[in-house]
């Protein structure tokens, strides 16, 4: 279900977790809001869940611990808090994890490390305190790192990618 790039606004309704056959579900760039999470977390066959850019708020990331098909999650520029939390490490197909622009907060869990795919992990512009864990170094997919708070920058990049420029916590992309 393609529903990215209109006007939408309102809640996402309750009767959307009926769709559990759900592979690919993107919404966004719209104005949806409230929580999603009681929703999500019933889409076990879900691959690729795009919900950036709405006004979302609440906690999800525990909502997609059970969603073991979970490719791909962009829930960035959104009002979701709470911190990251290490089972997500058992999420073995994620190769893309993106909440930038949130009020997420708390340490980077170690167990991250641990996810065999994962090519873009994109946690900017959230209120985490945490020393860089050395198990990220495992993370041999790994081509795009974005870790940006309070002008902190630390960017890993791969060969293969354009060039990215920083700006004081916005980034911006040319090829």
């Amino acid at each position: 279900m393609i529903l990215a790039f209109n006007d939408l606004v309102g809640p996402i309704p309750d009767e959307y977790a009926n769709l559990v056959n759900l592979v690919e579900f993107n919404i966004g760039t719209n104005r949806l809001s409230g929580s999603i999470g009681h929703i999500v977390n019933q889409w076990t066959s879900i691959e690729n869940l795009f919900i950036g850019i709405n006004r979302f708020n609440g906690t999800i990331l525990d909502d997609l611990i059970p969603l073991s098909s979970l490719m791909m999650f962009t829930g960035n520029q959104n009002s979701f808090s709470g911190t990251l939390p290490p089972e997500l490490a058992d999420l073995n197909f994620l190769s893309t994890f993106n909440i930038a622009f949130n009020g997420m907060d708390g340490t980077l869990p170690t167990e991250y490390g641990e996810l065999p795919l994962l090519e873009t992990f994109a946690i900017f512009n959230n209120d985490f305190v945490s020393t860089l864990p050395t198990e990220y170094g495992n993370l041999k997919n790994l081509g795009k790192w974005n870790f940006i708070t309070h002008f902190f920058v630390i960017f890993f990049l791969s060969s293969s990618l354009a060039q990215q420029y920083f700006l004081f916590g916005n980034m911006q992309q040319s090829s």
